[in-house]
């Protein structure tokens, strides 16, 4: 079987570490493994194109809790509203809906499944507060048009980009355009910390001060180790963000691996969409798009058919031919919650059409050349078969 996705691991990380630290007190290592994992992974990230002017970053349990600590800083309540895609995952939707701010979905783009400036126009109102597109597949969204309309609203504009470590555009990594942006090392990403893990990369200093009160439970414990308190005290809410150390220094490690991953993720997916231009000029199907000046990290390779029915019937032809594939987001503005807590633009045709259509494909770095060209090959068989092409 052609897995759909293989996580990229380092499996002589744990040897190494615990090497590394053997002759530690034992009274001593946790202590020792806290004090240094943060400027491991800091410094590491730092090495990776395009993270470089990126303020502050906080390393966080996952992408969820770093948009859990957004949606807190900017202190939504039930009068607010939060434009978001509906074509998401439900963390995206959770983290600013237990707030109580009202959720907004607007429509996507057709060639890279990403909010529409044009949709979010029509939504945004008097209570606009925030903006959070995601960068789906980690290709960048009209970062320049939804700026604009949050200047224009006076809304911040966020970012969830769990999918683009690596991504960038006009050379600054997705994630630090808006005040504040997110990434997910979750075992399905490109690059992992050790199974789960995220950060929140905080761009708007003048948040810092909240920020790095509910990241420590609410209080100013950062303060405190800064020496400006002699004791800290509970502030405001806050919670238990802070990535464990362990996977701090598992991520420092992967995060070296990142170019040559992305590398190999980008040539699968440039083949990937090179294969399947015969079938998109036929009209058969679709692919992704990416705009000039963004650069992507081949995160997904997705196809999109003419139809629910043909992707149910095109994935279990896969399937049985050994190749496995996966559809992606319901769209939440038809779900039950999402319309009791939210409103939705009055047309979401692309986001409707995307959660019928959307296939991903196999990709991951360890894949090869002959198993990708199985899995172009088994899709061409099933359009050939079913008479749409010669």
């Amino acid at each position: 079987m052609i897995a759909f996705h293989k996580p990229y691991l380092l499996k002589e990380f744990y040897k190494e570490t615990w090497t590394r630290y053997e002759n530690a007190a034992e009274s001593d290592l946790f202590q020792t493994l806290e004090s240094e994992a943060g400027a491991w992974v800091e410094s590491a990230l730092r090495a990776v194109r395009g993270y470089e002017k990126i303020p502050n970053v906080y390393w966080t349990h996952s992408a969820t809790h770093a948009l859990e600590i957004m949606a807190l800083a900017l202190e939504l309540g039930p009068e607010d509203e939060v434009i978001l895609p509906s074509f998401t995952y439900v963390a995206t939707a959770n983290a600013f809906a237990r707030t109580g701010a009202r959720l907004v979905f607007a429509d996507i783009e057709t060639d890279t499944l990403n909010l529409d400036p044009k949709s979010v126009e029509r939504v945004m109102g008097s209570r606009t507060r925030a903006i959070i597109p995601i960068h789906y597949g980690g290709v960048a969204a009209d970062l320049s048009g939804l700026a604009q309309l949050a200047k224009q609203s006076g809304a911040w504009l966020l970012e969830d980009a769990a999918h683009c470590i690596g991504s960038s555009q006009a050379g600054m990594a997705l994630g630090g355009f808006g005040a504040m942006g997110c990434l997910s090392f979750h075992k399905t990403k490109n690059i992992s910390s050790n199974g789960s893990g995220g950060c929140l990369m905080l761009s708007d200093t003048a948040l810092k001060a909240r920020v790095d009160e509910i990241f420590y439970q609410g209080t100013d414990r950062a303060a405190f180790l800064r020496g400006e308190t002699t004791a800290y005290k509970w502030k405001r809410i806050g919670g238990d963000f802070d990535m464990p150390a362990l996977s701090k220094f598992y991520l420092a490690e992967a995060l070296r691996h990142t170019e040559r991953v992305n590398d190999r993720r980008k040539q699968l997916w440039r083949r990937y969409a090179e294969a399947f231009v015969p079938l998109v000029e036929k009209g058969v199907l679709r692919t992704a798009k990416i705009d000039a000046g963004a650069e992507g990290n081949g995160h997904i390779f997705y196809i999109q058919t003419r139809d629910v029915l043909t992707r149910r019937s095109l994935k279990a032809a896969l399937f049985e031919n050994g190749i496995e594939t996966v559809t992606h987001y319901e769209p939440l503005h038809l779900t039950g919650i999402g319309r009791k807590i939210g409103r939705a633009a009055d047309h979401m045709t692309i986001t409707e059409d995307a959660g019928e259509t959307v296939l991903r494909l196999p990709i991951y770095p360890q894949m090869t050349d002959s198993e990708q060209e199985k899995v172009i090959s088994e899709v061409y068989q099933y359009y050939r078969k079913r008479g749409f092409i010669s």
